[in-house]
């Protein structure tokens, strides 16, 4: 948070956005000076929680890593069930829009009843990813009604960004007038002669920034020295550059060096300074804003005019810049750090911290952060770490590449391998294993599976060991082995219960217990299997007839029936056809059926003779043989013309069916006499 009192830097829309709700500042750095708004907010007696957002914020994890660290100089507990669920549900994942809305609710208990927060420069949370739609629509309404809520940005934000009301301010708000710049130069430097004065009011555009630079100049190196800037510069960015080096003027080459390297890195202080440059005294000026515990903020709208002005004076230096950025990661601020190794060319170092932090930054989910990292370093750096090539071969995976994930985990593990780590060897071989179950390849899957556990085995890894189980048991009953995974998943809880982990273990064991009863439900299934065979066998015997020749049975028999019909009755398919059957149509008077074609005379005693029936009717007789009474045969006639239209349609089936009989009678021979009919069975009486 900014420290210090300037009485350029008060506004009425600080003291507006320091009363509660939500404030949105978007205006250019030298309209805003922050430690205006800090002192509003204090006035009020808040607890503030003050973030300022840097370009490496810009990965949702690692924006979600800046907010915990920052609450934790409120409370050093809080965040802790954030960072569990980050592990336990990467983002990359599970989704980020839960996580920002549980770190939402902590900080809403946080800040609940007093509390203020501040994001400064979110500005670079909408340049490459849509973070900050993550915290105006996730984080931000949890403590809609619980705390003050202020964003600033130096650019204008998308509409949309917050879900929530919030007041919106601009530079055409917080531009100061002609009578502020007027009172502030004439109260700091009286001597000012008023011809200087109307020029300032026009370089300096309303800018705060630019005011209070005129004033400490004033103040600190006297009323003609500012004079003497103002009368030369042409343009504000001018104005600042000419302050700039009337106050290095006064500095060595020590401290320019050390300007030099606040410029680069944004950041400085005591002990920065004197690792990076052997004791050289901290930089010191305008352009610097005063943070919390010793730390100074080269100021945004100062940036370019002072390195503008420190070129002729402190070219840069590489091994300065390397010792800071050594300084950073030993006190734990990789995302600082790492830029500032490839941004000047040390690949070795940077390749270095990025194997240091990289296991940290999988399991936060800061994918994208370590992706880019390791895009900027070359082949040859990669390849010559193995941690790096497994890094990579996690990002490829992320990224929906399997076969360059699989290739990295493959040279991952070889190289672990010649370097003797078998820890690392079978973390690569158990992570290639789960690329090739998901490329469709499971017997590689198994069998670097199987090489991991026996390595695991022969270096007494009992955490990988773990892994290797479930790996082979997951293996194992997706190929329906439900016995092979059962063994496996027990062993992997057995593992898990001595490496001391009691969330892997409940993991393990409940695998274990699914595992156990898929394997019940098999045997189950065999048994019954087995019983259902032993009936089917027991009904066959029963019958006299195996259970398969039984099968085809009533369609043959039905097929036998109707040939015998055939060969005993070669006169079957009579004239009017089933139809005329079924409807008593084309019948005697007698009841016999009469048609053109039919062999039978006429009747003479009102009656043809029976024909052979066959099977069961032989005794009661066949709907052919019964006697059924048709109508006259004035009524035949009539039907005959009434439905003539219809035989030439009906006729060739009709011929078709007679010729069939026809044949089947000659290749039967003469019609064999009538069957006597069966005498009925004797009933038995007690």
């Amino acid at each position: 948070m900014p420290y210090g009192r300037d009485p350029v830097a008060g506004h009425w829309a600080f003291d507006e956005a320091a009363d509660g709700g939500s404030t949105m500042f978007a205006a250019a750095p030298g309209y805003l000076l922050t430690e205006g708004l800090a002192e509003a907010v204090q006035r009020r007696g808040r607890r503030i929680l003050w973030v300022r957002v840097g370009r490496e914020d810009g990965d949702p994890g690692v924006l979600l890593g800046t907010l915990i660290a920052a609450m934790r100089h409120l409370d050093p507990e809080a965040g802790a069930a954030t960072l569990e669920l980050m592990r336990r549900q990467p983002g990359p994942l599970s989704g980020w829009p839960c996580l920002f809305r549980h770190l939402g609710q902590e900080l809403a208990l946080l800040l609940a009843g007093n509390g203020t927060l501040v994001l400064e420069d979110v500005h670079h949370l909408t340049r490459e990813r849509p973070t900050l739609a993550l915290v105006g629509q996730h984080l931000l309404p949890s403590l809609a009604d619980t705390a003050t809520c202020i964003l600033t940005s130096s650019d204008e934000l998308p509409a949309g960004t917050v879900t929530q009301p919030a007041t919106r301010r601009s530079s055409d708000h917080l531009r100061l007038g002609p009578v502020a710049v007027r009172e502030a130069l004439e109260r700091v430097a009286p001597g000012i002669g008023s011809e200087s004065v109307r020029r300032a009011i026009k370089l300096c555009l309303g800018q705060a920034a630019l005011v209070a630079a005129l004033c400490a100049t004033a103040a600190a190196l006297g009323p003609g020295t500012a004079e003497q800037a103002i009368g030369q510069a042409s343009s504000p960015d001018r104005l600042l550059e000419l302050i700039a080096g009337a106050w290095l003027m006064t500095m060595d080459a020590s401290g320019w060096r050390a300007h030099g390297l606040a410029v680069q890195v944004e950041y400085c202080n005591a002990a920065l300074s004197a690792a990076a440059l052997a004791g050289a005294e901290p930089p010191s000026g305008p352009w610097l804003q005063p943070l919390a515990d010793g730390w100074s903020r080269v100021r945004p709208a100062w940036r370019a005019s002072l390195a503008a002005a420190l070129t002729s004076r402190a070219p840069a230096d590489g091994g300065a810049v390397r010792r800071v950025a050594d300084y950073l990661l030993a006190h734990g601020v990789p995302e600082r750090a790492v830029p500032l190794y490839l941004d000047h060319g040390d690949t070795d170092g940077g390749a270095r911290a990025i194997a240091e932090r990289a296991d940290e930054l999988l399991d936060l989910g800061q994918w994208e952060t370590l992706g880019a990292w390791l895009d900027r370093l070359p082949d040859e750096v990669t390849d010559a770490e193995p941690r790096l090539l497994y890094d990579r071969g996690e990002i490829a995976a992320a990224r929906g590449q399997p076969d360059l994930a699989e290739r990295q985990f493959a040279l991952a593990a070889a190289k672990f391998t010649a370097r003797h780590d078998p820890e690392g060897a079978c973390r690569s071989m158990l992570a290639e294993s789960t690329v090739s179950v998901g490329r469709g390849n499971p017997a590689k899957a198994r069998a670097r599976a199987l090489a991991a556990c026996a390595l695991a085995d022969a270096a007494a890894l009992v955490r990988h060991q773990g892994w290797a189980c479930w790996q082979l048991g997951v293996l194992a009953a997706v190929d329906g082995q439900a016995d092979d995974a059962h063994v496996y998943f027990a062993r992997a809880t057995g593992l898990a219960d001595r490496h001391g982990d009691p969330q892997v273990a409940t993991f393990m064991a409940e695998a274990e217990r699914l595992a156990h009863r898929v394997q019940e439900i098999g045997q189950e299934r065999v048994a019954l299997q087995r019983a259902y065979l032993s009936l089917e066998a027991a009904r066959a015997g029963r019958e006299g007839t195996p259970a398969g020749a039984r099968r085809g049975a009533p369609r043959r028999a039905a097929g036998v029936r109707r040939r015998l019909r055939l060969v005993g009755h070669p006169a079957r398919p009579q004239a009017g056809g089933i139809r005329a059957r079924r409807t008593g149509r084309g019948r005697a008077r007698g009841g016999g059926v009469v048609g053109p074609d039919s062999p039978c005379p006429p009747p003479a005693a009102g009656r043809c003779p029976p024909a052979p029936a066959s099977g069961a009717r032989r005794a009661r007789g066949s709907r052919a043989t019964r006697p059924i009474r048709g109508p006259p045969r004035a009524a035949q006639a009539g039907d005959a013309a009434r439905h003539a239209h219809r035989a030439p349609a009906r006729q060739p089936a009709r011929d078709r069916r007679r010729r069939a009989g026809d044949q089947l009678a000659e290749q039967a021979g003469p019609r064999a006499p009538p069957l006597p009919a069966r005498p009925p069975r004797p009933v038995a009486h007690a």
